[in-house]
């Protein structure tokens, strides 16, 4: 276990060695990434809402709370800045002092060492927006977080929304357009309607993009409204707002390592760390619809092994052993997909298939927690699908996001007039 441990030490040094020529001319990416992997377990939400999603009114005294570990331990000097972007998540044409109320930059501050682990690491947390920082325009914005060094080497990106509340939304669930989806997918329509607010030229000035479970990989992006009566917008377009239902997700308890939980076959202890063997998966795609609460594919942070003491700071990493059972495919990758790896293919979230049991197997550090997760299959290595081994059903639980965008002429930024969030079982 520590030998693993070691190895992904190793690589985040390597990799910041090699990386630097691109971090040194500013090198970001626009979407929720890990760029060392020495730093995991990356959570950001709101601060009243362990599970909810990245969204926050503007200057309504709401705050979002971002959480991650250092896996190298010690102290190092960290910065943190926003971003504003556009409706796309390009940088805006706005200057830093334009929309950004206090210090440009500041020191993350809040850190604590781990206590009594195996594997020592340091946690860090910010709240934001505080009396350092805060922003002056709604929008899509891009968390920073980065080393104080020459380089400004980057630690990771995170994406998140603030919104004013100038508009109203209503969505409604619908039958699906194409029949051949009906039992498959979920299709709404959206009405905007934007209240005492005068909107001159709404085909041209507003625009909605629909997530699905806060997933911004497979967002429906750029819609205008399709007419326009009154104050009301309406985008009913036929067979465009429309998701793969998907199925539940797939759920793994490990919030204690001394009693076993429902998912969890066998707990191994060793000198240097623990191992939990999960109980073993089977394709799902031809199963019926069994419905049950998730997080929608999120996790969260937990140990019921020291209730009385921060989780955070006290939590274990484990190795967590996952087996599908699975014949060979020889044209596909199989790798976990969720919240944990940032609805990204990421290579230590990959299945390998194993010819003596003829199923496929992985190994991933975990925090303890609760966590969802789904297998996924990608033939490029980049876009992936869950429908192969998962299966979609149109009667699962799934929550759709919709943030309405306004640009009025002349304006020279995407405001984000207002978000609203649904459920697929509100309907």
């Amino acid at each position: 276990m520590k030998k693993i441990l070691s190895l992904l030490i190793l690589l985040g040094a390597l990799s910041m060695l090699t990386t630097i020529d691109l971090h040194a001319q500013a090198y970001w990416i626009n979407k929720d990434t890990i760029y060392e992997p020495v730093f995991t377990t990356v959570s950001f939400y709101p601060t009243t809402d362990r599970l909810g999603y990245p969204i926050i009114r503007l200057r309504s005294g709401e705050r979002l709370s971002l959480e991650f570990d250092d896996m190298t331990g010690g102290f190092k000097e960290l910065l943190y800045t926003v971003t504003h972007c556009d409706a796309n998540w390009m940088p805006s044409r706005l200057e830093k002092v334009e929309y950004i109320d206090g210090f440009e930059e500041e020191r993350l501050r809040d850190f604590e060492y781990s206590i009594a682990t195996f594997d020592e690491y340091t946690h860090y947390r910010l709240k934001w927006p505080n009396e350092n920082m805060d922003v002056r325009v709604s929008g899509n914005y891009l968390l920073h977080v980065y080393m104080d060094n020459d380089e400004q080497t980057p630690i990771l990106t995170r994406r998140f929304v603030v919104t004013e509340n100038t508009f109203k939304v209503l969505a409604t669930l619908k039958r699906t357009t194409d029949v051949r989806k009906l039992n498959t997918h979920q299709e709404f329509d959206v009405l905007v309607n934007q209240k005492d607010t005068r909107v001159v030229n709404a085909l041209n000035e507003v625009n909605i993009t629909i997530l699905q479970n806060g997933r911004w990989d497979n967002a429906i992006y750029n819609l205008a409204p399709q007419s326009v009566r009154g104050e009301d917008m309406y985008f009913d377009y036929l067979d465009r707002i429309v998701f793969p239902g998907g199925k539940q997700f797939r759920y793994l308890d490990l919030r204690s390592v001394m009693f076993k939980t429902e998912r969890v076959q066998e707990i191994q202890t060793f000198e240097d760390g623990i191992d939990i063997i999960v109980r073993e998966d089977v394709n799902r795609r031809n199963q019926k619809y069994l419905n049950y609460p998730d997080a929608n594919g999120r996790f969260v942070v937990g140990n019921q092994d020291r209730m009385q003491l921060d989780p955070e700071t006290t939590s274990q990493y484990v190795l967590a052993h996952f087996t599908l059972d699975q014949r060979y495919l020889p044209d596909r990758d199989i790798y976990l997909m969720g919240l944990l790896s940032d609805w990204r293919i990421q290579p230590r979230f990959k299945m390998e298939y194993n010819p003596k049991t003829e199923k496929y197997e992985g190994a991933v550090m975990l925090k303890q927690g609760y966590y969802d997760y789904k297998y996924v299959t990608t033939e490029d290595g980049y876009t992936f699908d869950h429908s192969y081994i998962e299966g979609n059903w149109g009667e699962t639980e799934n929550d759709y996001i919709v943030i309405v965008y306004w640009r009025p002429f002349g304006e020279r930024f995407d405001r984000v007039a207002v978000v609203k969030t649904f459920n697929s079982l509100d309907w």
